[in-house]
Order: C-alpha cells, then sequence, then structure tokens
C-alpha cells in the first residue's frame, strides 16, 4: 500500500520529482513513475496497480497534464474511486484555469487545490498534512532535494568510488562505463545499465537541453540509440 499515487505529465517530471521525493523524506510511500517502474515491468499493469494501493491521488493538473489521453485516463480512474471508494484526491494546478480544468473534469474544479503560486515548502506541507492521519503536531522535512535524486534526473553529479573520485552525471556515467562495470551502487541501492538507462529515456524526449549541456549533441545522440537499443525509447515518454 502506497500513501500517494502521484499522476502527472512527462513536460512536469522536475516538480513532480520535488513532491514524490519530499513526501518519501518524510516517510512517506510514493507511486513514481521513476521510482516505481522497473525494466520489463507492463506500463498500464503497474500504472493501474499503482492506483489501486494508494491512499491517495496527487494530481500535478497542468497545460500539458490536461492534454494528454494518459494522464485523463489516470485522472478518470482516480475520480472514479474518489467518488465511489472515498479515495483522497489532492490537486495542484500549474497555470491552468478554473475553466481549464472544469472543461476536462467538472468535479475535479470543486476539490480545494494547491498552486504554482504556493512555495514548495508550502506544497509539501500541505501534502504531508493530508497524509498524516489527522495528527494535530506533525513534523515536516523541507530538504526534498537530495543528492541521488539530482543524480537520477541529471541535474547533479556523484563522485566514483570515494569523495575524491572523478565526478559523473548520469549522462556521462552511461556512455562511459563498460558494461562489465555494472551496476552501479548508490545511497544504498544496485542500478543496473537498464535501470539507469530507464531513467535517462525519461528525460531525453521532454527536456533534451539537460543532457545535451552535459555531453553535447553527439552524446545526446548516442545515449538516445543505446536507450532504443534497449527497447526503452525516448520518443514513448513525453
Amino acid at each position: 500500500m502506497h500513501d500517494a499515487f502521484i499522476s502527472y505529465a512527462f513536460e512536469d517530471n522536475d516538480f513532480a520529482s520535488d513532491i514524490a521525493y519530499g513526501l518519501k523524506a518524510n516517510g512517506l510511500s510514493v507511486w513514481f513513475a521513476p521510482i516505481s517502474l522497473g525494466v520489463g515491468d507492463k506500463l498500464l499493469d503497474s500504472v493501474e496497480g499503482g492506483i489501486q494501493k494508494a491512499r491517495t491521488g496527487v494530481l500535478i493538473l497542468s497545460p500539458a497534464y490536461l492534454a494528454k489521453g494518459w494522464t485523463t485516463y489516470e485522472m478518470d480512474i482516480l475520480v472514479r474511486q474518489h467518488i465511489e471508494k472515498k479515495k483522497k484526491i489532492l490537486p495542484i494546478w500549474r497555470n491552468v484555469s478554473k475553466e481549464e480544468v472544469e472543461s476536462r473534469h467538472a468535479g475535479l474544479s470543486g476539490i480545494f487545490a494547491l498552486t504554482q503560486m504556493d512555495p514548495m515548502e508550502r506544497v509539501l506541507s500541505k501534502l504531508v498534512e493530508a497524509m498524516s492521519d489527522g495528527a494535530r503536531v506533525r513534523g515536516v522535512i523541507p530538504s526534498y532535494e537530495d543528492p541521488a535524486r539530482r543524480f537520477l534526473v541529471g541535474l547533479g553529479e556523484v563522485n566514483l568510488q570515494s569523495t575524491e573520485g572523478p565526478a559523473t552525471s548520469i549522462f556521462k556515467f552511461l556512455i562511459h562505463t563498460k558494461d562489465e562495470d555494472y551496476p552501479l551502487w548508490l545511497a544504498g541501492r544496485t542500478y543496473s545499465k537498464e535501470d539507469l538507462l530507464l531513467q535517462v529515456a525519461q528525460l531525453l524526449g521532454p527536456d533534451p537541453e539537460r543532457a545535451k549541456q552535459r555531453i553535447g549533441e553527439d552524446g545526446y545522440k548516442k545515449l538516445w540509440k543505446m536507450c532504443v537499443e534497449h527497447d526503452l525509447d525516448p520518443g514513448h515518454f513525453y
């Protein structure tokens, strides 16, 4: 059982990551695609299972979210469970109006929502409050950034072998590491080459500049090809 299922469009991946890792830092269990999906998982089965097993649904409603069929599918399931099973829905509006939300699902516009105008600290505090089982006093950890997460989403580097070892991004690591040198151990978990490619495949399409700034155009193309060769076509993630 998860405390929350995070429903979002890949265009909002960074914001969704901050939410997911912020909730995890506060001891809450989340179903979040980059964390929860494994290589070989059937996407539809995994998503439906994640929704069924979550106590709440966090919906990050943006123009991209409202325009996509896949996110609409997730939204419809969560709203139905909200009506039939009293599952709690926690919407966050990002650059959308009440009219836009109402045009996609009239019921959602009537549920109190956080907005992009709220600082991340308040968003996180309100989500923790909603999931903390009515506790009158809560300790909320504000540090939703962590080095492992920044590495996995292409925003930071880690040092290899020791704190004085060479620094690398996830993009450089995949390009330069030989197959026989896997897995990578990071923050208490091991990652296979396929695990890291799955992370990168979800970044290359929606945010190509993130990779290009670190490895250039040629490196970007090489990583895209590597993902495709491992049946992780980045084109399927946006």
